[in-house]
């Protein structure tokens, strides 16, 4: 049997001496068995089979009769001595498949066979495979890829099988090829999206224009051409055998870009083949980003924030950005947020699929938030079996992607991080009792149940914890947990898509110095909501609606003095506060063109929260005109409107929603080698809470107003940019008793980044970050207070003192193996390379003399590999 099985292997390997050899040896023993027992069948059938070796191997018309005579003789007795044998009668089915009729072979004899021996075992491998081959000889191709699937499920890894299956699909499919060009210069046009419409493929044109969509099932199709600057295209194709390549003419017009919106995904998108390949190695190549969103983010005009994740945008506090995931509203996107607000967020990037980030003047449909969106996609599980795993001295991860059944998909992805190797080589361990630490377990499964609809299901799971030592006698407990499940639908319509989702996040926090701070604190968010897109003529319209629900619980104590840590002296004060808030929601946008030049998009949102029973009504109005050829001029204004938050909450419940009102002019210009942009904004504040004795009310009010600035350039290996920002705000909110600078203002920042490629598969990067210190109000000294016997601060004017200078440099390089499909990427990273002390608040003695900075990214070196496959 060992000989049969390798002279058919070097058969089809064609190397026709060794199969001979095999062969003849093979043939030899067999006989010398049969001499030993002439009543086994499976030695008849095994000596059959080599006969059939010979007879593919000679080209002589004598033997190749001797040679299937004597082939088919010793099957068939075979099958006459044990005729339920499966190996019998799968041989005697391949050897009429190769024996033709006029010699007592044949296609119908072959399947009869070969059915029997399915019967007789239906775990016979070689039986499906050569009952497919049958079909496909007689035409029927779709019986034979669903035997072809019957012999995958009993062997999964059957190469044979595999192989047939794909060459099968890769005949039945075509592929679309073409170029877009603009209708008026007639030069291509690159960075198109092309969408078949009613299925999951598509792809985007390279820079001369030309696209390629490969492995199209034949039909007739929908195709939909888009471009930022140009109308859209839809052409009727008919993909057969015939198909020839198609060309597109697209007319350019002013398409409005709200605010500073740039689709900015965290890994770059490249061009190949027409296809857009999105891969997590892109994102290791932007330094100082430590392959994390929000870090990335702060490279772009109008952003800013120090060593801690939460941005801060044209002034605003991190708590008036919107952060959505697939349409979820998140209120805690961050790990291990009782430092500072947040290190980094639980969006692992190699499972997003681009992140839009809107800076101000954003539309109808983002509501209930005052500054900025950041809306992350994540993308759909590849078909094909893939996965990658990555390992560094912060943290390492494990995903797996492919498909389950017929068509559902699935992305399953496992990430874990911990300062205990870093900390080991600053020699810092001793800090901590409990390393701080993070995990994260990220599952989406797609199911498209028609051709055009399809249902996701994303399942997210992460949680932190993390126990430092205060002092010899206290530390501080800190853990968290979070639960999110999206189930969302979407189907698409002529012209149209309608999409539907529920969703429910679960989030829990506490946090304890024992005998001096403790919170334990949970929020709930249950939400359903629906929308629907449609094209008609020039007009684009988007409305929807839903309603959200949010519970949130807190309990707890704290001291009354928070600038001097740990004092013994502090009074504690219990609180417990319990929020229910409804909110109903509908908004409706039109984006049209009015004229060739002009683009408008009027939107209206209408919110009714239960809580005060109050009802908001925001209008926004964006328009793009074109000012000439890549030069594009864009102004935005709306009214927005967001719930006080939680901290606000407990001691005012019952405050309005706070209210900004946004006013954005902006200008941008392509170029052959990069593009500018400069944008100017006025932001306005009503509705802030302000303290009045000892209850709040909604009598606050503040600007803020600025210029950002990009640059971005390429030359050759190198690409680089420059981003320039200026933030002029001030606020009277909380305890203020007048107008005054804003916490969160930033007057001055910038960004310098150069990144590049040296050699093949090896990349740099380097970049230099610098903004003014934010604003703080100062403790000048301590006062004595004999009667209370206690210190007690004697505080400067309101926001009249700055923290230090914000600077860091941070370098990075990485190198990548390509072995086939499969690759390392190693890289090495160095942040904050310089060393610098970038303050994130101040803590003081007990007598306020003396004042320590609280410094949480000092220089630090992560180096790591992974490997995809």
């Amino acid at each position: 049997l060992v000989q049969y099985r390798l002279a058919t292997f070097y058969l089809v390997s064609e190397k026709n001496e060794q199969a001979k050899r095999y062969a003849e040896k093979g043939i030899e023993n067999v006989k010398f068995a049969i001499e030993k027992n002439n009543n086994s069948a499976a030695s008849y059938t095994i000596l059959g089979n080599l006969y059939g070796v010979l007879t593919g191997l000679t080209d002589s018309p004598l033997l190749q009769a001797k040679y299937g005579y004597l082939c088919l003789k010793n099957v068939k007795q075979a099958v006459e001595m044990e005729p339920k044998n499966s190996f019998a009668l799968s041989s005697l089915g391949i050897t009429y498949f190769n024996t033709p009729e006029e010699y007592g072979g044949g296609i119908d004899k072959a399947v009869e066979m070969l059915d029997k021996a399915i019967a007789s075992d239906r775990g016979n491998v070689e039986a499906y495979i050569w009952l497919s081959r049958c079909y496909i000889k007689k035409g029927e191709i779709d019986k034979a890829k669903g035997f072809l699937r019957k012999a995958l499920d009993v062997e999964s890894q059957n190469r044979w099988a595999k192989n047939i299956l794909r060459n099968l699909e890769k005949k039945s499919r075509k592929s679309i090829s073409g170029r877009v060009f603009d209708a008026k210069t007639g030069e291509g046009l690159g960075w198109v999206n092309i969408i078949v419409e009613g299925t999951t493929k598509g792809g985007i044109s390279g820079n001369n224009g030309n696209f390629l969509i490969k492995e199209i099932e034949k039909g007739q199709y929908k195709l939909r051409f888009t471009r930022i600057g140009y109308a859209d295209v839809i052409e009727n194709l008919i993909v057969d055998s015939k198909t020839e390549p198609i060309f597109i003419g697209m007319e350019s017009v002013p398409v409005m870009i709200q605010g500073i919106t740039i689709t900015a995904s965290p890994v770059k998108e490249k061009k190949e083949a027409g296809q857009t390949i999105i891969t997590p190695i892109e994102l290791w190549k932007l330094p100082g980003s430590g392959a994390e969103l929000f870090w990335g983010l702060k490279s772009l005009p109008g952003v800013s924030g120090g060593d801690i994740a939460p941005i801060v945008v044209r002034g605003g506090n991190s708590k008036e950005n919107i952060v959505l995931l697939d349409g979820v509203r998140l209120e805690h996107p961050y790990h291990l947020e009782s430092i500072g607000g947040g290190i980094i967020s639980f969006f692992e990037p190699s499972i997003l699929s681009n992140v839009t980030f809107t800076s101000g003047g954003f539309g109808a449909k983002y509501g209930n938030g005052l500054s900025s969106v950041v809306d992350v996609k994540t993308r759909s599980p590849r078909s094909s079996l893939r996965g990658r795993c990555s390992v560094s001295l912060a943290n390492g991860y494990i995903g797996v992607e492919g498909s389950g059944f017929s068509n559902m998909n699935y992305l399953l992805l496992l990430r874990g991080g911990t300062t205990y190797l870093i900390s080991n080589l600053s020699r810092s361990r001793d800090e901590f009792v409990i390393f701080p630490q993070y995990y994260d377990l990220f599952s989406k499964v797609t199911y498209q149940y028609n051709q055009f609809s399809k249902l996701e299901i994303l399942g997210i799971g992460n949680s932190d914890v993390m126990k430092p030592r205060i002092d010899d006698s206290h530390t501080y407990l800190s853990k968290s947990e979070q639960k999110i499940i999206s189930v969302r639908n979407r189907t698409l319509y002529k012209n149209g898509i309608l999409r539907a989702r529920i969703s429910f996040v679960d989030f829990g926090e506490k946090e304890e110095i024992e005998g001096y701070y403790k919170n334990d604190s949970r929020d709930r968010k249950l939400d359903c909501e629906g929308d629907f897109e449609k094209k008609m003529g020039l007009h684009r319209i988007e409305t929807g609606g839903g309603i959200e629900g949010i519970f949130e619980d807190m309990n707890g104590e704290f001291p009354d003095d928070s600038l001097r840590f740990l004092n013994s002296q502090s009074e504690i004060i219990d609180f417990s506060c319990n929020i229910r808030e409804n909110k109903l929601f509908y908004f409706i946008q039109d984006e049209f063109l009015i004229k060739r030049r002009v683009t408008l998009v009027p939107g209206l949102r209408i919110e009714h929260i239960t809580r005060n029973r109050e009802t908001v009504v925001d209008p926004r109005f964006s328009l793009a005109y074109l000012l000439g050829r890549n030069t594009t001029l864009k102004l935005s204004t709306g009214i927005y409107h967001q719930s006080p938050q939680s901290t606000q909450d407990l001691m005012a419940s019952n405050l309005p929603s706070e209210k900004a009102v946004h006013y954005v002019l902006g200008i941008e210009k392509g170029m052959k080698r990069g593009r500018v942009r400069l944008e100017g904004f006025y932001k306005t504040y009503e509705n802030l809470p302000l303290k009045k004795g000892n209850e709040y009310v909604s009598d606050g009010f503040g600007y803020a107003r600025g210029v950002d600035c990009l640059i971005q350039l390429s030359r050759g290996v190198l690409n680089g940019f420059f981003v320039y920002s200026f933030t002029d705000s001030e606020r009277r909110e909380m305890d203020a008793d007048a107008l005054v600078t804003s916490s969160y203002e930033i007057p001055h920042s910038f960004t310098i980044s150069v990144t590049g490629d040296l050699l093949p598969y090896f990349s740099f990067g380097v970049k230099y970050r610098y903004h003014t210190g934010r604003f703080y109000t100062p403790v000048l000294c301590g006062r004595y207070d004999e009667a209370n016997e206690n210190w007690v601060p004697v505080f400067g004017e309101m926001n009249s003192a700055r923290f230090p200078s914000y600077k860091r440099v941070d370098v990075q390089v990485s190198k990548i193996v390509s072995i086939r499909n499969n690759g390392f990427v190693l890289f090495a990273e160095c942040e904050n390379i310089l060393g610098n002390e970038n303050v994130v608040r101040y803590y003081y003695s007990q007598d306020f003399s003396e004042k320590d900075p609280l410094v949480i990214m000092n220089r630090t070196v992560v180096v790591g590999f992974m490997f995809y496959f």
